[in-house]
């Protein structure tokens, strides 16, 4: 009795912490997954500035490259251009104002800009391709490429 309970168990952690596989084949991440990284100062002599350079564990790499969706709070960062921000915290908790780290931050490339307006704090699933960035010190280090609000799950 204690092996299947022992059994069944591990087979339910392994299920709750897994990413699950939604249609068109999209794999819905949590914030979590993207806790598997870490970060050096680095200096840029041109810019004469230093970044934090994360450095991406294994878990993370295995998404770079994935259809992904993931929920979070918008954070508009340049509305007339287009440029918004997924967040796993609301604006006041977020990286750019309530000291959560930049693994808490995904950067939303929009292959078309959504219809409706979006609202600051507003809790909204997007989907697209995850792009794991460590160079680019203009971009995020998450970028959802070719970003695109979710359907409406019934």
């Amino acid at each position: 009795m204690f092996r299947a309970v022992k059994f069944t168990s591990s087979l339910l952690i392994t299920f709750m912490l897994s990413s699950f596989e939604t249609d068109k084949g999209y794999e819905t991440v949590r914030w979590w997954q993207l806790q598997d990284v870490s970060f050096e100062d680095v200096y840029d002599a041109q810019l004469d500035q230093y970044f934090l350079k994360p450095i991406f564990g294994d878990k993370v790499l295995a998404l770079n490259g994935r259809l992904i969706e993931i929920s979070g709070y918008i954070i508009p960062v340049d509305i007339s251009s287009g440029m918004y921000v997924l967040s796993a915290y609301p604006f006041s908790s977020c990286y750019f104002c309530g000291g959560a780290g930049p693994e808490s931050v995904m950067q939303l490339n929009f292959g078309k800009l959504p219809n409706e307006k979006l609202k600051t704090d507003e809790y909204i699933s997007f989907r697209g391709r995850l792009k794991l960035n460590s160079t680019n010190y203009e971009d995020l280090n998450y970028v959802l490429l070719d970003a695109e609000k979710s359907p409406e799950k019934d």
